[in-house]
């Protein structure tokens, strides 16, 4: 006989009318842990995916940023979902995703399911002396305690009149756990993805291109470059209040065109615009512009990570990142960063973007140009031009 059998029946004989309750023991700290932490995963990829598409919330930007006390907030309101979504799963089906995955469940000492207030009770028992109330270093120390128990044949504090209840281990459950896991990463990561595309695909107009040059700005928090007003003219700093805005020809201060719009049967046929020194200001600075530009069509009338070949003057535009393929959109638009003074022709799908520039005694850098010589003898031009041709 067993020492459960036989503590019950010591207590029946000393009042047999109604034996006490020994609550099954599941010494499964291992699966009792991995089927948490795919539950806490799901939470937590459900919330990354409500920040993309609610607030446009790019993750990039987001985790750089993100010090330990926002951190923590995430890790609250992720929990705060949980208190709501655990206690419905153990009171209509008595398990979660992740104690079905790892066959375990969970039942009222009389074999019922558990009413919402019992199991939401359990939940947060579970938060304060599992999981330590989520405080870091501490939520370690209250899980090592946490797994000695369990590991001990020992009764979790939160399951004591509950009966925990586990099937015979399966290694499907291993394969389950690392599926269903790589799903929610690939799902996490296309969203990602989806979201970095602006929102208006195909052959554009000249308001859709506008839309989409400006949401790249705001997605990736970009300062320091122009915005497109409505009335297809550039927000300079002047007219800016917000302080968002500033504009990026900080060392260019001479001729510096409004973008020029071209339509043919109401779509945006080209946008253009020219630099040009003048006889008051030399120094020349390159356009950060003219890469969100490129990528307002770029990465709406192409594939999502690789464009039809695109090809500089008849040849294959290639990266000289090891984290770019030869083909994809990075690789244009880097390319575009790298000469931002060079001619050139680069043609992509329906895509066709031109620079044409003259340059008379000017030297510098990657970023800027300067007079060489005599600054009367001093000249430098630009056009720039995306065209965006029929399919």
């Amino acid at each position: 006989m067993t020492t459960e059998n036989t503590a019950v029946l010591a207590t029946w004989l000393n009042d047999p009318k109604e034996p006490a309750f020994v609550p099954p023991k599941a010494p499964h700290p291992w699966r009792r842990y991995f089927a948490r932490s795919f539950d806490f995963g799901l939470i937590t990829t459900c919330y990354e995916v409500l920040l993309c598409l609610l607030l446009h919330v790019n993750f990039q930007v987001y985790f750089s940023e993100r010090n330990p006390f926002l951190e923590l907030v995430d890790i609250y309101i992720c929990w705060v979902l949980i208190f709501l979504l655990e206690p419905l799963f153990l009171s209509r089906w008595g398990k979660t995703p992740g104690k079905w995955l790892f066959g375990l469940s969970i039942r009222n000492k009389n074999g019922e399911l558990l009413t919402f207030k019992e199991a939401f009770d359990r939940t947060f028992a579970v938060f304060c002396k599992g999981e330590g109330f989520a405080i870091p270093i501490y939520n370690l120390y209250r899980n090592y305690q946490s797994y000695k128990t369990c590991r001990d044949d020992g009764v979790m504090e939160w399951d004591e009149n509950l009966r925990y209840e586990a099937k015979p281990f399966r290694y499907a459950s291993v394969f389950g756990y690392l599926g269903i896991t790589a799903v929610t990463l690939a799902l996490s990561a296309g969203v990602t993805f989806w979201q970095m595309t602006p929102p208006n695909k195909g052959i554009l107009t000249v308001d859709e291109f506008i839309e989409n040059y400006n949401y790249q700005l705001d997605y990736n928090k970009i300062g320091g470059v122009m915005r497109l007003e409505e009335d297809r003219t550039w927000l300079t700093d002047e007219e800016i209040d917000d302080g968002k805005n500033v504009l990026s020809l900080n060392w260019f201060m001479g001729n510096f065109s409004e973008p020029v719009f071209t339509e043919k049967d109401g779509k945006l046929s080209s946008v253009s615009f020219t630099m040009e020194s003048t006889e008051e200001y030399h120094t020349i600075s390159a356009p950060a512009e003219k890469t969100w530009l490129v990528g307002a069509l770029l990465r709406t009338q192409t594939g999502l990570f690789y464009p039809e070949i695109a090809r500089l003057d008849g040849t294959v535009v290639e990266s000289e990142s090891p984290a770019n393929h030869p083909y994809s959109i990075d690789s244009v638009i880097e390319y575009i960063e790298e000469v931002p003074f060079d001619s050139y022709v680069i043609e992509t799908g329906n895509i066709r973007i031109t620079q044409e520039t003259e340059i008379s005694n000017y030297q510098g850098t990657s970023d800027y140009l300067y007079p060489s010589k005599v600054q009367d003898d001093c000249h430098f031009s630009m056009i720039f031009t995306i065209e965006q041709l029929p399919k």
